[in-house]
């Protein structure tokens, strides 16, 4: 079952894939994360290079659209902690690093970049976040939706409102702050 999908928008022959479950052993590292470069033509396994899919999966995947290489990956399964919620490469998936600092414990959703903030808004079971390169970690965007599970989003850029698909509680709109959308001068 793939559970995360990405097509780089300014490298279309760029797409990450990845795979639903974790195998719950840590010997194998393979078959749950692939890139291809081609279309589709060839796939590279890059499972081993995120050891920690080993007991996770990937819930979704976003790339910068403006640098391929510039990946992140949220995880799909609840933690008692934070430490293990989004991993971000900047050398298209050779090395990782933890991206998680203030996200609750619970599953991934979507992840959507912002290009001209060159920031992140993230859903999970507890509402949607937001992160950019200069901030130390995720913040909770607060507003008109509650924090509840939003599976899915759309932002409207020109109104600068944020569009929620929740699980169980509708449909639900956000303004989102013009310091996410808008680059400073």
């Amino acid at each position: 079952k793939i559970t995360g999908f990405d097509i780089n928008k300014s490298a279309a022959k760029q797409m990450i894939v990845s795979y639903d479950q974790p195998t719950w052993d840590g010997n194998v590292k393979h078959g749950k994360l692939y890139k291809t470069l081609d279309g589709g033509k060839t796939w590279e396994d890059l499972t081993s290079t995120l050891p920690i899919l080993s007991w996770r999966f990937a819930s979704c995947i976003e790339t910068n659209p403006t640098d391929p290489n510039e990946i992140y990956v949220g995880l799909g399964v609840m933690d008692r902690d934070e430490i293990h919620k989004v991993y971000k490469s900047i050398d298209g998936g050779v090395t990782w690093t933890n991206y998680s600092e203030g996200l609750p414990p619970f599953q991934t959703f979507k992840m959507e970049f912002f290009p001209k903030t060159k920031g992140l808004v993230l859903t999970t079971l507890k509402g949607a976040y937001y992160r950019n390169a200069s901030m130390p970690s995720w913040t909770h965007l607060n507003g008109s939706i509650p924090n509840i599970s939003i599976r899915d989003f759309e932002i409207d850029y020109t109104k600068r409102k944020l569009y929620a698909a929740t699980y169980g509680n509708g449909l639900w709109e956000l303004k989102v702050p013009r310091r996410y959308l808008k680059a400073r001068r």
